[in-house]
């Protein structure tokens, strides 16, 4: 620079260096730019492309010419930023720099942002999303108190429906129905057989016992059935229990008396039993060892009104499949029959331990027994065993746990009686245990009359198995190897709530007969013996492991990583609980943990997500073991939710873990506090008696106008019209309704008149048509027959008729100055007070309670008259022989 200053003098010169100058200024300024455009500065070694050292620059830039290859795929790179910050906002490249380095991370934290902002808008726009967990579970429990009192406020409903429908029986008298019952109650001795007894109080009975328990037979026997709907004693509702042990000719007379008729049954249980419609020996002839292929099912076609009915579904009928199982306290105790019996399709709960003494299914093998098959057909070293299982129980578990026990054949249940007989009579402390008193008592049964029992504790008696002399086994397994033997089977190994022994000399290998009974019984016994591995074929429903939903599999995770075992959808039959933590020994589960997810949801009412599973699963064992995480919650605080699981799994396995009876109790529920009002007590006049029928029928007494206020300062003929119609009123207000003759005798006797003539009569008629005028009083006509038109006042309005007795001075009325209305009522009355008589106990009743000493004449025609036009109304009935009120 120096020299050409020194050497150019020439202005020229300094000026076309100048322009040269200028132009490359200009021109690294463009190259600048571009440079900026394609390459961002933030990325660069230095602060600005102005700041920028020449051998920075040309050091990048002969960097950049070496890598020329890739420069397409770092504009492209740059392009994608620019989109992505155009579209996310200015900065999100960088921030998702800083969050990972790994491109194929990118769309799921771009969505996570994205669904949370979603979700941070929903919940400023949905108030009830706004709620604290302890929100959620306060309502939660609120409603659990009161679904658990709704049962008793609905039996307590029930309980004042019918006795507002016995309500004023009290002083029927010695009439109808109440009558006869009365009668009968009064008598020590000579009283009338039942069934003579129901034929004459068929409505009453209905009135005070509006629900029945009978036999089919008994209702054959018992109940009134006649050639019409009115001569036969029907029901609303017949339900039978126990259906598939009811033949169908026996259940048709039950049927026919109904409207509706419900059949509660399992076609997987015991049929009918023919045994008494054959004549035959029960056991000697169905089950001879002999002969064990004899079909006990003797009558042709159906067995039981419970397949008729499921025959005709479709027409008239409809089926509900009951799904819950809900009698075992341990899911093993069900398992074998809901897959072999019913297609896994029983909703079964998973109890909280894995496996303990005094729970689930327990194979006592006894090798040495003998089965006496051509002597006595028992095993008494088998028997011997079971006797001994059965005092170890009574000594080890609670007195208020229950035991059985039932053998396959009945020779074997009774030696297996005689065997405990005699063992309490060398050991008396066990007697309370045989106590006839307790709820449920201890038995011994065979498999044939076992059907409807449980017990806590079943210890199962197979008895068959290797013979006396020769240790084979004969494929002869009593009921269990005839017709419908895997029924029979199937009813023996579902008796038990909590554990089930299964004593055996016979193995599983030893089955051999094809008979279906048989090949289940083998499977059974491999079942005890082998657990969940002998059942064969999967089960329907998500496989244990595997979460039902994202939000499961996240709660599921974040346990795992913070140290804890766990095992997903811990179960065996439909219900699963999501997620269990499993205790530090491994032998059960600490804490069970649902998520409100898919199956949360899919749940059909808040009674059975909210309440029904949880009280459930307690009662098998999760008592104070149960936690539930709400997904709004862990979405917007997962390690809050994470902290609040902790704790509970602190809490639970703080609780102790002893007896295993009293950890499996219910959960106590609060006693139901009703807030109903007592039932209604109907209005009567019939006179309380202190007792059913304890006294006469009667009325309350008809009241006299007292007219001693209104002065007399005029001969009634001369009186003005305006002072009758006043005298008139009160009469009327007292005494409605009034016959227009005891208005006319009323007004005599007060202006003191010896008799009423034409102008006193006219007198008082014109006090009348007064008191009508200005609305004191009307001419009653809502009911009256055509007879009594204008011949009775009453006040005016819709006012209720109420019969009435003798006045106080033991006067009675004239048949012809009672109203139509009133002889209704009075029939009504007396009805329902006996509620049942026939025709000429109600007349007569009637009469009495309106003070006539006896019938005949104009009263008796005039109260046939009145329960002619009610029974032409349809407001009574004759049912089963006697005048009833009409539903």
């Amino acid at each position: 620079m120096i020299d050409v200053v020194t050497a150019s003098p020439d202005p020229e010169v300094w000026k076309a260096l100048r322009t040269r100058l200028e132009e490359s200024v200009t021109a690294f300024a463009a190259v600048r730019q571009d440079l900026n455009n394609r390459y961002q500065e933030r990325g660069m070694p230095w602060a600005s492309w102005d700041s920028a050292e020449f051998e920075a620059v040309r050091v990048w830039c002969t960097d950049i010419s070496a890598h020329a290859d890739s420069a397409h795929d770092w504009l492209d790179y740059c392009a994608a930023i620019e989109t992505l910050d155009r579209v996310l906002g200015a900065g999100a490249t960088e921030a998702l720099r800083l969050v990972t380095e790994r491109a194929g991370e990118v769309p799921g934290i771009v969505m996570r942002h994205v669904y949370l902002t979603w979700i941070e808008h929903i919940y400023a726009n949905d108030a009830s999303l706004r709620v604290a967990p302890r929100d959620l579970e306060a309502v939660a429990e609120e409603f659990r108190k009161l679904d658990r009192q709704l049962p008793e406020i609905a039996r307590e409903r029930v309980r004042a429906s019918c006795r507002g429908s016995i309500t004023g029986i009290n002083g029927a008298g010695n009439y109808g129905e109440v009558g006869t019952l009365t009668h009968q109650l009064s008598l020590r001795r000579r009283q009338m057989p039942v069934r003579r007894l129901v034929l004459n109080i068929p409505n009453l009975l209905l009135k005070i016992k509006p629900c029945l328990m009978m036999s089919p037979l008994a209702v054959s026997q018992y109940l009134p059935r006649g050639a019409s709907d009115a001569s036969t004693m029907q029901f609303d509702a017949v339900i039978f229990d126990e259906a598939s042990q009811v033949f169908p000719e026996d259940a048709v007379p039950a049927i026919a008396r109904g409207q509706q008729c419900i059949v509660v049954g399992d076609r997987q249980q015991l049929p009918p039993s023919s045994f008494f419609r054959s004549g035959g020996d029960d056991e000697e002839e169905e089950f001879d060892e002999e002969n064990e292929n004899l079909d006990v099912d003797r009558l042709s076609g159906v067995e039981s009104i419970l397949d008729v009915l499921i025959g005709m579904q479709g027409i008239g009928v409809d089926e509900v499949y009951l799904q819950v199982h809900y009698r075992s306290q341990h899911d093993s105790l069900i398992r074998y029959s809901n897959h072999y019996f019913y297609e896994d399709r029983l909703l079964t709960f998973p109890a909280a331990s894995v496996m303990r003494s005094g729970l689930g299914v327990r194979s006592l093998y006894v090798p040495d027994g003998r089965f006496d098959a051509g002597g006595s057909r028992t095993n008494r070293i088998e028997a011997n065993q079971i006797v001994d299982t059965v005092f170890d129980l009574m000594r080890t578990q609670p007195m208020d746990e229950s035991i059985g026990v039932v053998a396959l054949s009945r020779a074997q249940a009774d030696l297996i009686t005689k065997l405990i007989e005699t063992r309490r009579l060398d050991d008396r402390s066990f007697d309370e245990r045989f106590d006839t008193e307790l709820r449920e008592k201890f038995f011994v049964k065979n498999l044939e009359n076992v059907q409807g029992d449980e017990r806590d504790h079943i210890i199962l008696s197979v008895g068959y198995g290797p013979t006396s002399g020769t240790g084979l086994v004969p494929n002869r397994f009593g009921p269990v190897n005839i017709e419908g033997g895997h029924r029979r089977l199937n009813v023996a190994v579902s008796r038990a709530r909590r554990s089930l022994t299964v004593a055996h000399s016979l193995r599983a290998e030893d089955i051999r007969s094809e008979m279906l009974g048989s090949r289940l019984l083998r499977r059974y016994l491999e079942f005890a013996r082998d657990g969940e591995a002998a059942i064969e074929g999967a089960m329907d429903g998500i496989p244990s492991g595997e979460a039902e939903s994202p939000f499961e599999a996240a709660v599921g995770m974040a346990i795992e990583q913070r140290g804890y075992r766990i095992v997903r959808q811990l179960g065996c039959a439909k219900y699963f609980v999501d997620i269990a933590i499993v205790s530090e020994d491994g032998g059960c589960y600490d804490l069970a943990i649902e998520c409100d997810g898919a199956r949360y949801h899919r749940s059909p009412s808040a009674r059975d997500r909210d309440r029904i599973r949880q009280e459930i699963l307690e009662k098998l064992g999760w008592r104070g073991r149960f936690h539930r995480v709400w997904s709004t919650n862990w979405i917007k605080n997962a390690g809050g939710e994470m902290d609040a699981i902790e704790a509970a799994i602190r809490r639970s396995r703080a609780l102790p873990r002893t007896a295993a009876a009293r950890e499996l109790a219910l959960p106590a529920v609060e006693p139901a506090v009703s807030t109903l009002e007592p039932a209604p007590q109907i209005a009567s006049p019939i006179a309380p008696t202190g007792g059913l029928g304890a006294a006469p029928l009667a009325f309350a007494n008809y009241d006299e106008a007292d007219l001693a206020g209104f002065p007399t300062r005029a001969d009634l003929r001369e009186e003005d019209a305006l002072r009758v119609a006043a005298v008139v009123a009160a009469v009327v207000a007292v005494e409605a309704p009034v016959h227009v003759d005891v208005v006319v005798e009323r007004v005599r006797q007060h202006y003191g008149l010896q008799r009423a003539g034409g102008r006193v009569r006219r007198a008082v008629e014109d006090g009348i048509n007064a008191a009508v005028g200005r609305g004191k009083i009307a001419w009653h006509g809502r009911n009256a027959p055509r007879s009594e038109v204008r011949q009775f006042l009453v006040l005016p309005g819709d006012v209720e008729v109420t019969p009435r007795g003798a006045s106080l001075g033991d006067k009675i009325r004239a048949a012809d100055q009672i109203c139509e209305d009133e002889y209704r009522a009075a029939i009504f009355h007396v009805v329902r007070a006996v509620v049942g008589a026939d025709r000429a106990e109600v007349t007569t009743a009637v009469a009495r309670a309106l003070g006539y000493g006896r019938t005949g004449g104009t009263i008796e025609h005039r109260i046939g008259q009145s329960i002619d036009r009610l029974l032409r109304s349809g407001r009574l009935e004759m049912r089963l022989g006697s005048l009833v009120i009409c539903d």
